[in-house]
């Protein structure tokens, strides 16, 4: 929701698979620019999305962001090189939980011994340390004010730039479970 309410005008947004696109759909809500979107799926619906993104803002010739999940970003780190002065800026949203978190709205989540081996995937990565290295301006925001921040900051000085979002997967399940709740209550009185 927030980013749907920062995105400038003349901006694009490029919306990653599992997770991105679902909360994107449900909770980005209207009020904000009327910018183009677009999404596409991978072989494995997480490969390649950050090189299409980044051809989606080259195409456009328009500032790009894109919301990426952790491990779609990890399937395609390498083109983080593709991020070169003189190109319309990316901005890379990265919600990092540290593995697949839309797994833990599956009922497999129940099943420890099987889940996190095969379905959680977890991982250690901190993505801000790797976007340094390619030359990429960083943030790590926490909050919503501060994301806010962190995206007007990206905006405004037209670079490339990588905003980790680190949440907790379970935290995560749990708190869409709640919205879904609160959806369902809030038609069934309506």
């Amino acid at each position: 929701r927030t980013l749907a309410r920062t995105l400038p005008t003349d901006h694009a947004l490029f919306v990653g698979n599992s997770m991105p696109i679902r909360d994107v759909d449900m909770y980005a809500g209207n009020g904000g620019a009327d910018v183009p979107v677009a999404a596409n799926r991978g072989a494995s619906g997480i490969d390649g999305v950050l090189a299409t993104a980044i051809g989606y803002a080259a195409g456009l010739q328009r500032p790009t962001t894109l919301v990426i999940g952790d491990l779609s970003l990890l399937h395609d780190l390498n083109s983080l090189s593709l991020l070169r002065p003189g190109a319309p800026p990316v901005t890379i949203v990265v919600i990092n939980n540290e593995g697949g978190g839309i797994f833990h709205l599956l009922p497999i989540a129940g099943y420890d011994h099987l889940f996190e081996p095969y379905f959680g995937t977890p991982h250690a990565w901190r993505f801000t340390p790797i976007a340094a290295a390619f030359g990429l301006a960083t943030a790590q925001p926490t909050t919503a004010a501060e994301l806010t921040a962190a995206l007007q900051t990206a905006y405004a000085g037209q670079q490339h730039t990588l905003i980790e979002l680190h949440t907790e997967r379970n935290a995560n399940a749990d708190l869409h479970r709640t919205l879904q709740a609160a959806v369902r209550s809030a038609l069934a009185a309506a």
